[in-house]
């Protein structure tokens, strides 16, 4: 039997509430779309995917900023239904954003574009052993500025569940050239990202601080330092406010680790999946 898709005006804005309703009736069709994508409706997925998908996710679904989605199972859409949601709706407390704009059938469609890619998952395995990556985090020191399951200081993001974030190549990237992988925040500004942002400024006495910015205002900034300890300045009093978005808090560790080291501490950054940080033996 064929079942027609509700059809929406493209110049119609889709109320929450019938979007809701409209993804109700189009949920159960996703698999059968996974298997019946005509290539029109192919090359119209993979194009949405690419424009709207592709600069987190990575083009071929490998994942970079955002997680991969090339891979066998996906962590918090275990069905049809709940991918199309999250792909309309976003995740609430992440940097995933809704596609609110999308029609019924298209989010079907997108969404069995996602689950095709899973067979090309091969190419996206991470060749490093996690237990020699969770010795280098450790030897590396890198939880004097991240945590994992509660274990380390917050003065970088917090890695518990990383793995579900960031893809592998991202993190290498991240390891190697920092300044080139600063992470976005979720609150996001022109130049891309909020949190994490580097700032140099010199007060009245001409004291020099560095340090990342933890709150700023109309009048006031406030910044942890390298150390932890956080000032607060009146903005007008400042002799310079310098805001470096292209440095970063980590250092390099291309000197520090071999290649097959940074495969390590790469696999084991993405067994961080949440329930099993710090499980890895």
């Amino acid at each position: 039997m064929i079942v027609s898709l509700p059809r929406v005006p493209r110049h119609t804005a889709l109320s929450l509430a019938a979007l809701i309703t409209a993804m109700a009736v189009t949920a159960p069709l996703a698999a059968q779309a996974a298997t019946a994508l005509t290539s029109r409706q192919l090359e119209s997925a993979r194009s949405n995917y690419v424009s709207i998908c592709g600069r987190c996710h990575g083009v071929d679904g490998l994942g970079g900023e955002g997680p991969p989605l090339a891979i066998p199972e996906l962590h918090r859409a275990p069905d049809d239904a709940t991918l199309i949601q999250i792909i309309s709706l976003g995740i609430p407390g992440t940097a995933m954003n809704g596609t609110r704009w999308l029609l019924p059938d298209e989010l079907t469609e997108l969404a069995a574009y996602v689950r095709s890619l899973a067979p090309r998952s091969g190419s996206a395995t991470v060749t490093g052993d996690a237990s020699r990556g969770r010795e280098l985090y450790e030897r590396g020191r890198c939880d004097g500025c991240h945590t994992v399951g509660g274990f380390g200081t917050a003065r970088g993001p917090d890695l518990t569940s990383v793995g579900t974030r960031r893809g592998a190549t991202y993190l290498r990237e991240a390891l190697l050239e920092p300044e080139a992988a600063l992470p976005r925040g979720l609150t996001q500004i022109p130049l891309g990202f909020a949190d994490y942002l580097m700032v140099r400024v010199v007060d009245e006495r001409g004291t020099e601080v560095r340090g990342m910015r933890m709150n700023e205002d109309t009048y006031t900034i406030q910044i942890k330092d390298a150390r932890g300890v956080i000032h607060s300045f009146y903005k007008p009093s400042l002799r310079e406010l310098d805001k470096q978005f292209d440095r970063s808090l980590m250092r390099s560790y291309r000197d520090a680790f071999t290649d097959p080291e940074v495969d390590d501490l790469v696999s084991y950054l993405m067994s961080l999946t949440g329930s099993t940080a710090r499980l890895v033996s």
